[in-house]
């Protein structure tokens, strides 16, 4: 290229002839360049241009001479001024394309080769931006294309030149008379009109000189509907109508009805055909909603769409079929006289006539099949009087010619089914028989009786009164059960024996091996209650033997019972001496609970409760007995089983399954002690929520108080051995071991893996690298281009969290000694220059962090601390510098090990006192008392 321009710059210097040859040395006549070459091409300058009407990017002195030729490679500006590649020349005022001749025009002959469509190197015509394409003739525009779509005639057209036709028939076709109107004609003549004028729009067929037949042809009948112009007669099945509406049944139509007039649903007037089936009636009327049949205007009788009559009223109600509206007239029922209830000869009757209804007018028949007057129904075998002689109901006055019994036919006062029978006053049940036989009076019945009788205020609920020498209630047993038997439900007594002297209200006295007394309770009742209302003893037991002063025997119920109110002890023990055993439960080797606490209302399916305490203990151990060992303690348990020491479940929403607090600030033992001698975990916690919302904590352990010192959230140790032992070690699908703040460490921090030579007996550590810099690295290798230079390109977040970089280059493949850093990073990329090409250089960025966490925390890029607070005078690694243990920053004593309490300490007394039982007692029938109103336990 230089050499060319060097000869066409000795040429034009010359005054000789002003002709330039290249390839030639003989350049045609007439020309001053003639370039010349069989394998080669010309270049002409490539610019990017930004308009047609800009002459931008060609810069000159003056005006930019007209002519002037480039090849531009940019596709940029918008509508008529938008550029695309290719060859343009400068006309003066814009650029103009040079559009090869039959590979991007249409030809006035045509185009051959053409690939249709719109997409790239398809072939269309029309315009390729928002522009409307006019199609004109004579230079007037015909037809124009428009963006959105529409094909638009120039031309209104006329009724004998239409603007759209057919080139055979060019006065038929579609015109516009004027606004809104458009008119269809063929032969010149016009057929019909569209006019649109808002609600008054119309259709117009014919025009009002010459006047065309209408005709509509259906699939079965060619006249379907026809219309006479001349007449203006209208036709349906005919073409020759004689009336102006006539109706001519075709005998291919399939339909039955001549004429139906409906206004929904297919409803309203009907007339058939007159050869319609002999079941049809030539004139129906069918309603809806919308039309009703009714008879004059005060609505004597009125059919409704949905089939409800009513008689002297339009105000139909729903429900009913017929409703009259009369208020000073009634219904009168067909009367008849029946001979009997099975009487069908009076009434014709079957059996799908049931719900038939009559006025029976005389009295007839005998017994199970009499009749009096009264309304009676038929149910499909007999007549049933609505009430009194043989209906279903027992009458206020009584029934008649009943037949008592609970067998087919027969007359019973009670309940088909298993459901009981209350019998009530002033709506209020006085008497219940259960279907299973039992007789509760004032009570639901108890299973264990046949006949319960409940009294209430002061009331005696079954009296029985002897005057002479008689009984007034007699109880008798000849086997083993008992004759008579007393219980109290709710607030009752079932045996009371009252004094009001110096004696006493009941005596039991045994001689001999029995019971003085003998109170039994089988459920959930009291065997046994003691009231005191004065200084004296509601109950008083003596013993001066081995025996037991009070003895309580329950095989299902509660042997004794506390009622306490206010403030008051339900049970109260008094170990006089010491070593005594306040309360002692034997379970043997029974299924049980020692003691069950119930704090709700209802122990199965609880819904309410009180602020209570299961258990509470107020205990103050005076001294430690052997080291921390103490002797005493709120709560003492031994499990020697394979179960739970402690078992605490909460189902509650909320609230703690357990809280150990310690309340004494001068108190330096630990919350919680524990001790496992086996290999167990000491502690396990486990969290076992599904799916939960946010993040799950298994343990918090936080330090919530306030001061200059080092408070150890959680501190863990475990030095079995040397180099054994692990002082915390976390799992986790995230991370093990998070910390969410600064990290630290005395000893290295490494990774530590199975060695992969050999994994089962070598371990393979490797250390992490210290810096007195808190630093980000980043490295890789890349590769030179031909010009010597390589980009390389870091994270995008690079420049987010780094500041004050250093590179280090090493090249790889070749020496490279020019090889420097030509930009350093900016917009998360840097550029390498004065490498060999092809080859490759290994790098390495070293940044100071600076993400938001430093900048808001500078201090943590000082490297040296001073030790202030409860840590001044105090080391890390106190050992490290023969210095005692105490010294140690974060010396704490609960490293060292400690006892746990003996159970000596905790069974100070371990003496079992069982109670004399009376083996008479054991296989003794227990009576079961009444269960009414009895809270479950």
């Amino acid at each position: 290229m230089q050499l060319i321009s060097c000869i066409i710059l000795i040429a034009l210097s010359q005054n000789t002839i002003a002709q330039v040859g290249i390839g030639t040395t003989t350049p045609a006549e007439g020309v001053m360049l003639d370039i010349e070459s069989t394998n080669s091409g010309i270049l002409i300058p490539r610019v990017a241009l930004t308009s047609k009407a800009t002459q931008a990017p060609i810069t000159t002195v003056g005006a930019l001479q007209v002519g002037t030729l480039v090849f531009n490679n940019a596709t940029a500006g918008t509508g008529s001024n938008a550029v695309s590649p290719g060859f343009y020349y400068w006309s003066g005022s814009l650029w103009t394309a040079i559009t090869p001749a039959a590979l991007d025009a249409w030809e006035l002959e045509g185009n051959a080769g053409t690939t249709p469509g719109t997409g790239p190197g398809q072939n269309y015509l029309g315009t390729s931006d928002t522009q409307n394409l006019i199609i004109a003739t004579d230079g007037s525009p015909v037809l124009t294309l428009t963006t959105g779509g529409q094909i638009q005639a120039n031309n209104p057209g006329t009724l004998a030149n239409p603007s759209f036709t057919w080139s055979a028939d060019t006065d038929t076709g579609l015109f516009k008379t004027g606004a809104d109107v458009v008119q269809l004609t063929a032969g010149g003549r016009e057929l019909a009109s569209f006019i649109e004028a808002g609600n008054n729009s119309e259709v117009v067929i014919n025009d009002s000189s010459v006047r065309t037949n209408f005709r509509v042809e259906g699939n079965n009948d060619t006249n379907a509907l026809f219309v006479e112009s001349q007449t203006d007669d209208v036709g349906i099945g005919t073409n020759d109508p004689d009336a102006r509406l006539e109706i001519r049944q075709n005998s291919a139509t399939t339909e039955s009805e001549i004429l139906k007039l409906t206004s929904q649903s297919d409803r309203g007037l009907s007339i058939l055909s007159p050869d319609a089936g002999d079941n049809d009636d030539p004139f129906t009327y069918s309603t809806n909603n919308a039309h009703q049949f009714r008879v004059d205007a005060n609505d004597a009788l009125l059919i409704a769409s949905d089939g409800d009559i009513g008689v002297g009223t339009t105000n139909l109600q729903g429900g009913a079929q017929l409703e009259m509206g009369a208020t000073d007239k009634g219904i009168l029922i067909n009367r008849v006289a029946l001979t009997g209830t099975a009487d069908t000869g009076t009434v014709t009757v079957n059996a799908g006539a049931a719900g038939m209804l009559v006025y029976n007018t005389a009295s007839a028949g005998t017994g199970a099949t009499a009749v009096s007057p009264g309304f009676y129904y038929w149910n499909g075998t007999a007549w049933i009087a609505m009430g009194g002689t043989n209906g279903n109901d027992w009458a206020l006055e009584g029934n008649s010619g009943t037949t008592p019994g609970t067998g087919p036919g027969q007359n019973y006062l009670g309940t088909s089914d298993v459901t009981n029978l209350i019998i009530a006053t002033s709506d209020t049940e006085r008497m219940r028989i259960l279907a299973n036989g039992e007789i509760g009076i004032n009570s639901a019945g108890n299973a264990a009786f046949r006949l319960v009788s409940v009294g209430t205020d002061g009331e005696i609920a079954l009296g029985g009164l002897s005057s002479t020498t008689g009984s007034g209630v007699q109880g008798g047993n000849t086997g083993t059960g008992f004759g008579v038997i007393g219980f109290g439900a709710n607030t009752g007594v079932g045996v009371q024996g009252q004094n009001s002297g110096a004696g006493n209200a009941v005596v039991g006295i045994n001689t001999g091996t029995g019971s003085g007394g003998y109170f039994q309770s089988g459920d959930v009742n009291s065997a046994l209650r003691s009231f005191a209302t004065g200084t004296g003893y509601g109950l008083a037991g003596v013993n001066l033997g081995t025996g037991n002063a009070i003895y309580s025997q329950s095989t299902d119920g509660i042997g004794i019972v506390n009622i306490v109110g206010g403030s008051n002890v339900g049970l109260y023990t008094d170990l006089t001496d010491a070593g005594g055993i306040g309360e002692q439960i034997d379970l043997d080797t029974n299924d049980g609970t020692g003691v069950f606490v119930i704090a709700v209302d209802d122990a199965t399916t609880p819904t309410a409760g009180g602020n209570a305490y299961g258990f509470f203990a107020e205990v103050r151990t005076q001294t430690a007995t052997i080291g921390n060992t103490v002797s005493g303690a709120a709560f003492v348990g031994n499990q020697t089983g394979v179960g739970h020491g402690i078992l605490l479940n909460h189902s509650g929403i909320a609230g703690r399954n357990a809280e150990f607090n310690i309340e004494n600030n001068l108190n330096t033992d630990p919350t919680i002690f524990a001790t496992h001698q086996g290999e167990g975990s000491t502690l396990q916690i486990q969290n076992q929520k599904n799916n939960a919302i946010g993040t799950l904590s298994v343990a918090d352990i936080s330090y919530t108080g306030i001061g200059n010192i080092d408070h150890i959230a959680v501190n863990a140790n475990s030095t079995p051995g040397v180099g054994f032992g692990v002082g915390v070690l976390g799992t986790g699908g995230f991370y093990g071991v998070f910390s969410n703040g600064n990290f630290g460490a005395t000893g290295t921090k490494t990774f530590l893996i199975d060695h992969p030579e050999d994994p089962s007996n070598k371990l393979l550590r490797h250390y992490s690298v210290e810096s007195d810099e808190v630093l980000n690295i980043y490295r890789g290798t890349a590769t030179f281009d031909s010009s010597g230079n390589a980009t390389i390109d870091l994270p995008s977040y690079y420049d987010d969290v780094n500041r004050n970089p250093s590179y280090q280059l090493t090249a790889v493949g070749a020496a490279m000694p020019n090889m420097y850093v030509a930009r350093e990073i900016a917009n998360n990329s840097f550029i390498v220059s004065g490498g060999v090409a092809g080859a490759k250089v290994s790098w390495q960025i070293t940044a100071e962090r600076d993400d938001p966490y430093m900048q808001q925390n500078p201090e943590l890029r000082k490297p040296e601390l001073i030790k202030e607070g409860t840590r001044a005078g105090k080391y890390l690694t106190p050992e490290l510098y023969n210095q005692p243990k105490e010294k140690g920053m974060f010396y704490t004593n609960g490293k060292s090990k400690k006892e746990a309490t003996s159970k000596a300490a905790i069974n100070p007394k371990a003496a079992s006192i069982s109670p004399q039982l009376l083996e008479e007692d054991k296989n003794i029938k227990i009576a079961t008392p009444i269960q009414e109103n009895q809270k479950e336990r």
